[in-house]
């Protein structure tokens, strides 16, 4: 197997969290002040996450860099130590004196759907561009096309796009996800035009195509369409919930069954999707299935459903289960299942 990129180069949040459960699925209001149970589970930020389960499958084929900044706080150094630990370079995250290390309250329901607020004012807010390329340049890192870079939110949309116009300008693999709220810095900053994977949840995609249909297959044939328009070589991923996700490219839609699990929490699970998708692309997986190709062919997609249902059956946002062994697992029953057909 012949892995597609030589280093993973993220940026995003970098932080953790505390998780209530709440007794009832009644959303809460605005004014509402309601009794939940404080969870044990552990909550990690997104490109945490995502690099993490990158690093542990694949870190002794490639290297995985995080850029960041987490606060001169106890908090801090225990990330920077669990990141170190799964075997992603933090070389290019510092820490400030100035500002905390991100956090987040999280809310889960009983149907395990999760909200959650997180700090704006924390050192991932003080990522800049100019940070990113100053962190670029003193790693001495040569960007290129055996390069994967990896933009998602919890630091700044003009930092994101800073490493994603890096990536785009030396031909890296440019992947990125994104807010409802950030949908028009992202689109005024050029953003959907050099990602060439964007991966967004139902109702970022109704903030990107301006849909307000309940429709999920009209709501991502629009959203993909919209984006076909500005870059028609790009990948696009929605992931649904229960309905599971669906994939877009050059105008064809794949549907991808949500993974058969009970679900412990479902905090992490997305982040979990594109990790997985991520890992498949790095090892040669098609992103769809193509004319000709037998029809339970391995996708990348499937990585992605595979890495969230675990995500899924944790009580923590990262899932110690998914590594390398256990890739190697899914990918021998998978093979096994397709040739049996």
């Amino acid at each position: 197997m012949k892995i597609q990129f030589d280093q993973v180069i993220g940026t995003g949040g970098i932080g953790s969290g505390i998780l209530f459960e709440s007794n009832n699925n009644r959303s809460l209001n605005r004014t509402e002040s309601r009794m939940a149970e404080l969870g044990t589970a552990k909550d990690y930020c997104k490109q945490h996450i995502i690099l993490h389960y990158v690093a542990k499958v694949l870190s002794k084929e490639l290297s995985v860099y995080a850029i960041g900044m987490v606060g001169n706080d106890d908090q801090g150094v225990r990330l920077i130590e669990e990141m170190q630990s799964a075997g992603i370079i933090t070389k290019m995250v510092t820490s400030t004196v100035f500002h905390p290390t991100m956090f987040s309250v999280c809310l889960q329901y009983p149907d395990k759907c999760v909200c959650n607020i997180t700090t704006a004012n924390s050192a991932c807010n003080f990522v800049t561009p100019q940070y990113i390329l100053q962190q670029l340049k003193e790693c001495q890192l040569q960007i290129n096309e055996r390069t994967l870079v990896l933009a998602v939110p919890e630091v700044p949309v003009d930092a994101r796009l800073t490493l994603l116009k890096e990536g785009a300008l030396h031909s890296a693999f440019c992947v990125a996800s994104l807010l409802c709220d950030e949908v028009q810095a992202f689109k005024n900053g050029g953003g959907f035009e050099i990602c060439d994977l964007l991966s967004v949840n139902e109702e970022e995609a109704k903030a990107i195509a301006l849909v307000s249909s309940d429709n999920t297959e009209k709501i991502v044939e629009r959203c993909g369409h919209y984006l076909y328009k500005i870059n028609p070589e790009i990948k696009l991923i929605v992931t649904c919930g229960k309905e599971g996700s669906y994939s877009f490219h050059r105008g064809n839609i794949e549907h991808i069954l949500a993974p058969k699990v009970n679900p412990i929490s479902t905090a992490g699970a997305g982040d979990a999707f594109i990790a997985g998708v991520i890992c498949g692309l790095s090892m040669g997986f098609p992103f769809q299935r193509t004319e000709g190709m037998h029809s339970k062919a391995i996708r990348a997609t499937d990585f992605g459903v595979f890495f969230a249902g675990k995500s899924m059956e944790s009580e923590h946002t990262i899932s110690e289960e998914i590594d390398g062994n256990l890739v190697k697992e899914f990918l021998g029953k998978e093979m096994m299942l397709t040739d049996g057909l």
